[in-house]
Formats: C-alpha cells, sequence, structure tokens
C-alpha cells in the first residue's frame, strides 16, 4: 500500500469531511485482525504512518490513529484497477465496497480510466426483486484453500458462501484429486472451509490429511510456474500440454490447476509461431475449440452470465469453428446448410461476447477486444448471409 495513496484519502478528509463521515468512516477496517500479523502493522506503522508525521511533517494534521484506520480502509475496501497505459492502481468505492462477497458472483464492475476512473456495476444474470447483491473479491478460478487464504490475509474474513462449503464446489470437482487408491474415485476436502480438514475419496473412503494434499498440490504449482516462466513460444506450448496429461492422473479434469493450463494453452493456440492460427491442422483446432469448451464449463457455473472471462473464452472458441467449419465444407465433409449452421453458431458465440464487452472502457483491454469482435461479427454476419442467398 503506497503512502500516496494513504495521504490522498486523508487530504480528501480534510477536503470534505461530510462525505468522509458518512461514507468512508464506516467502512470496515478490521484493526484487530489487522493488528494480529505483527510484522505487517509494524511496518505499514513506520513506512507509512510514521513517514507521513515524520518527514513529511503532518503530525500536527492526522494522528497515527487515523493514518492506520485509512491504511486498514484501504486494504479492506480498495479495487484493483488499470490505467489507460496498464499500469497497476487501487482505487476506493465506498458505495460498490459495502456489496457483500460470494465466490459465484451475480454482480460484474467495470472501471473507466478514460472517464476519469468511474465505476459501473451491473447484474451479470438476470436477478429477482430484493434478491442481494453479491460481488467477488478473490479470483474466481482459484480452488477453495487459495481463496479462502486470499481472503483472510487480504480482506480479514472466512467466506462461508455455497461453493465454499461444498466439497465438490457446485458439482465442478475444481479442487478435488484423483484417489490413489482405487481407479475411480477422487479425493474432495471433508470441511472446505477448515485448515486441518481431511481428504476423503467417495468411491473407496480413503482417507488423505490436509497437510499431505496441500503438500502435493504446492509441488504441481511449483511445476506449473516454472513452465509459465518460460518465453512465450511452442516449448512453452508443449510443455503446458505435457504437464496437462501428467496431471490426468493425479487431478480431476476439471481441477483448478488443469484449468488454468488449460486456459494458458487457449491464449498460445494460434498465437506462437508454428502454431499460428492459419497453420494449425483440423486435430489441432479442436483442440482449442475443446479446450475453450472445458474452461467455459467451469465458467458458466463460478461466472454465469455477462463475465468478461466467459466473453474472452467465447471470442477464442468462434476462431477454430469458423475455421473447421470451411475446412470441413472444402473437404465436403459438410454440405452448405451445414456449412451455414456451424457458422451461425459462431455468430451467436460472437454476439454474446459482444453484449458482454461492450460496457467496458474503450482503453482496455476487453474494450479493444470488443472492437475487434464487432468487425468479426460483421464479416461473418455477410459471409452467413451470402452463404444463405446462394442456398436459397
Amino acid at each position: 500500500l503506497s503512502v500516496f495513496l494513504t495521504s490522498r484519502v486523508l487530504l480528501a478528509k480534510e477536503a470534505n469531511p461530510g462525505r468522509w463521515d458518512s461514507e468512508v468512516a464506516p467502512m470496515e477496517h478490521h484493526e484487530e485482525e489487522r493488528r494480529k500479523d505483527a510484522d505487517v502493522w509494524h511496518a505499514d506503522r513506520v513506512n507509512i504512518a510514521q513517514y507521513l508525521r515524520g518527514p513529511c511533517k503532518l503530525a500536527s494534521r492526522f494522528s497515527e490513529e487515523l493514518i492506520m484506520q485509512v491504511v486498514g480502509v484501504l486494504e479492506v475496501n480498495a479495487f484493483e484497477a488499470r490505467s489507460s497505459k496498464g499500469y497497476p492502481l487501487r482505487c476506493l468505492f465506498p458505495y460498490t465496497g459495502i456489496l457483500a462477497h460470494n465466490c459465484v458472483p451475480n454482480t460484474s464492475r467495470s472501471i473507466y480510466p478514460s472517464e476519469g476512473y468511474k465505476i459501473r456495476l451491473r447484474a451479470m444474470v438476470d436477478l429477482e426483486e430484493g434478491q442481494p447483491l453479491h460481488h467477488s473479491y478473490t479470483y474466481t478460478l482459484d480452488g477453495t484453500a487459495q481463496r479462502q487464504t486470499h481472503l483472510k490475509q487480504g480482506k480479514f474474513f472466512n467466506c462461508k458462501c455455497d461453493r465454499c462449503l461444498d466439497p465438490s464446489e457446485l458439482g465442478t470437482h475444481f479442487s478435488s484429486l484423483k484417489c490413489g487408491q482405487c481407479a475411480e474415485g477422487y479425493q474432495d476436502p471433508r470441511e472446505p472451509t477448515e485448515p486441518d480438514t481431511s481428504w476423503n475419496c467417495g468411491n473407496c473412503g480413503s482417507i488423505t490429511s490436509n497437510s499431505e494434499a496441500q503438500a502435493m498440490l504446492k509441488s504441481l504449482q511449483s511445476e506449473v510456474n516454472a513452465v509459465q516462466a518460460l518465453e512465450m513460444g511452442a516449448k512453452r506450448l508443449e510443455e503446458v500440454e505435457r504437464l496437462l496429461r501428467k496431471y490426468k492422473s493425479l487431478l480431476h479434469p476439471l481441477h483448478f490447476i488443469a484449468t488454468g493450463l488449460r486456459q494458458l494453452l487457449i491464449e498460445m493456440y494460434g498465437r506462437v509461431q508454428g502454431y499460428e492460427m492459419v497453420q494449425l491442422p483440423d486435430h489441432q483446432l479442436e483442440r482449442k475449440a475443446e479446450l475453450c469448451r472445458q474452461v467455459l464449463r467451469v465458467l458458466n457455473t463460478f461466472e454465469p452470465g455477462l463475465s468478461r472471462t466467459r466473453a474472452m473464452n467465447l471470442y477464442e472458441l468462434h476462431v477454430p469453428l469458423v475455421l473447421l467449419a470451411k475446412s470441413g465444407f472444402i473437404a465436403g465433409k459438410l454440405n452448405g446448410g451445414e456449412l451455414r449452421g456451424r457458422l451461425v453458431d459462431a455468430i451467436d458465440l460472437l454476439k454474446e461476447c459482444v453484449e458482454i464487452l461492450e460496457f467496458e472502457d474503450k482503453s482496455s483491454q476487453e474494450g479493444v477486444l470488443c472492437v475487434v469482435a464487432k468487425q468479426a461479427l460483421e464479416q461473418l454476419t455477410l459471409s452467413e448471409e451470402g452463404l444463405g442467398s446462394e442456398l436459397d
């Protein structure tokens, strides 16, 4: 947390004490919980509070207690964003910051650097009148143990949402391990939110301790991190594929580590040298399409509806579908009507992608992709309509 950001909040308090009293002061800052981590508390006290009151000569204006309160408010409630040039920053939105957390959010936020960092919140799915609004303050594509750790360390609370309490993570088995005692079973955490939980196989009943399970996951994650550090290229792609094959005997197919590897592959197929999109044979186009479907299966559970991550995967999926349809038609495997049907499927994916991304800031990565998706949608629609005229 920066001295600069803390000082901006303090100066805003002086400039508008009424807004501080009504909007910022009531926000959670979890002083008692933060004090339990003595090293972090001491670092914030020395590097921020004492620095502002000492070298910055603000002791007469701001007490140490107030400064540490602001530090806590920012740690607990600030949202991460990026500038128009891609630099990371943090924003404090008092009304948005009071939204309850859920690991399956029903709202999505967009921050607009081009409009003075305004924020817009919208429902991701249809909501009934009076239904609570939820946001996620952690990464939805992490497993339960990882989300719990992040929320406890960064937001100072334990999540007890339906997803966290369900050993199977809403039927996805997103954290499930392949049982080492039987061929068919998977081990799930018996009490997912408890740090000392056991892992039980639903098929044979065998038990693994949490320490053993986490040690294995730590080892796998180290392998993944090493591969992620490789330069973008064919070797990196092939190493990710190797890890996915290796982990089939260790993890559930939809496990969060496997899902993360699939997301890496989706980004590389069609982009790295030797695997450019126009050069991919049909079996690799099918591979990319299947990777997209598997990731979307997870996202449809954890980020249903108008999710940016879903939109980006919908875009990635449409490309191999179009190329496969065209190659199938050229090879005589598809007739004109079947080709048109495949193009309509791809058009539907692009329409949903654009619907999700059209509210994003134009300078953001998602905003740029929206423009590209609109262009692809226009071209594909013209192709489909032209084909329809020929068939009619």
